[in-house]
């Protein structure tokens, strides 16, 4: 498998899974140009490796390496070596001094690429100016942005691909492009560019039907699962914002309010499906959750051990599991019904670090409760790598009975996409005889 091929370290959503059998993510070929792969996950064969975190036995590390092209998870991975490439760009207000991540460019001469587990093909090749700076789906279209400002569908379905250039801008960055998940909007695409702007897109008349400018970039945007007009903002500010989509374009109409109090900007957001829940990550290392009833106060703030920038939060799709990431080699997740148990939860001033708390780091220098890894630890589970975080994704998997954590890894030697089965769920189902059954909950 050719590796996610990431421009920017800012630049973090570049895999997405439509349905419950495909990965789809950007690669760069020896020419230059992007092309978008699709991952087959609709089988793996029987004989995968794992790796127990709870096994005592000694192991080779000469021996792991060897075996890397199976890969150190506890479900399965994918990986294959290549040449690498480098790219510049820039972000918000972040620049790119020369620390631009490194990516495969050898592609096969085979439209087909075998791997150990699953096969990967060459579905779409953009246009050669256009280089993927984030990626996204819903049930019918992959949307790609560009750092050139240009737009680009795709429906696997019918193969029918577009591109649309949205702002000649030099700061025209595609940052983020929101697919609506409800039936009545799904043509319609908001998208925000680092010119300021959002910009709604109309797919089936190809066509921005409103254009509306902020004061500052939009980063990340997630909408209201049961309400598809309100929409969460976070971008280069250290609040985020509700808007309301039916609103004129002009700044100030639709933004219902301001909140959070994080201490730098956001990259990253999400709103659960119960339509209570939702977060912000920014990168002040910090995540913080609210309740949707009661925004003025925040439901609590979780850090990683490193309390590196958050740039990919999301909510699975059985509303009880949270996952983020800092921008490298490390992913949590939380377990947000043991998390409401506890009695920080829902104290507008505590800081919880999942973690080795003994790590050095600015939080010192603040008065925050600081709880020990050891009163947290039945509530999350921390993933370690190596590499920088090209994007996170839950995928259903199993005919819906169960969820797949997807974890794209861009980095020249040991990138790709890791895999991580959920042992069982908590929620509620029903069988073909109508007789409801309650599944247990476990971690990857």
């Amino acid at each position: 498998m050719s590796k996610p091929r990431q421009i920017h370290f800012q630049l973090g959503n570049l895999i997405t899974s439509l349905n419950q059998n495909s990965i789809y993510y950007p690669i760069e070929n020896d020419d230059g140009i992007f092309q978008l792969m699709n991952l087959d996950t609709s089988a793996y064969p029987e004989d995968d490796y794992y790796y127990d975190d709870d096994d005592d036995d000694d192991f080779d590390m000469d021996e792991l390496h060897a075996s890397s092209n199976e890969g150190l998870i506890h479900h399965s991975s994918s990986d294959i070596n290549s040449n690498t490439n480098t790219n510049n760009t820039s972000r918000g207000s972040g620049t790119n001094n020369g620390n631009s991540i490194t990516a495969p460019t050898t592609q096969p001469q085979s439209p087909s690429i075998s791997s150990p587990f699953y096969q990967t093909s060459v579905v779409l090749e953009m246009s050669p100016n256009f280089k993927v700076s984030t990626l996204t789906s819903n049930k019918t279209y992959i949307c790609a942005g560009s750092v050139d400002g240009s737009l680009s569908t795709y429906v696997p379905s019918t193969g029918m691909h577009q591109e649309y250039q949205l702002t000649y801008e030099d700061n025209g960055i595609t940052n983020f492009i929101l697919p609506s998940k409800t039936s009545y909007f799904n043509d319609q695409l908001i998208v925000a560019s680092n010119d300021n702007k959002i910009r709604h897109y109309d797919v089936t008349k190809r066509s921005v039907s409103k254009i509306t400018s902020f004061d500052y970039a939009i980063n990340c945007m997630c909408e209201n699962p049961q309400n598809g007009n309100l929409v969460m903002m976070v971008g280069d500010s250290t609040r985020w914002m509700i808007v309301d989509k039916r609103s004129p374009g002009d700044f100030g109409n639709g933004v219902i309010g301001l909140y959070g109090t994080h201490l730098d900007f956001g990259f990253a957001c999400d709103w659960n499906s119960d339509g209570v829940v939702m977060a912000s990550g920014n990168q002040d290392g910090l995540l913080k959750l609210y309740d949707f009833r009661k925004l003025d106060q925040e439901l609590i703030t979780l850090s990683g051990c490193n309390h590196g920038a958050v740039r990919n939060l999301k909510f699975n799709s059985f509303c009880d599991k949270l996952c983020f990431a800092e921008s490298i080699d490390n992913v949590y997740i939380v377990d947000l019904k043991k998390l409401s148990q506890k009695s920080c939860f829902g104290s507008n001033d505590t800081t919880v670090t999942l973690g080795d708390v003994s790590c050095s780091g600015w939080y010192n220098d603040y008065d925050e409760d600081l709880f020990s890894s050891d009163s947290m630890e039945d509530c999350y589970q921390n993933i370690n790598f190596f590499g920088k975080v090209a994007g996170l994704d839950f995928q259903l998997d199993d005919d819906e009975f169960g969820e797949v954590l997807n974890i794209g890894i861009s980095d020249s030697s040991v990138g790709g996409i890791l895999r991580y089965r959920f042992d069982a769920f908590q929620h509620s189902v029903v069988d073909h005889e109508g007789i409801y059954e309650t599944i247990d909950t476990d971690w990857v």
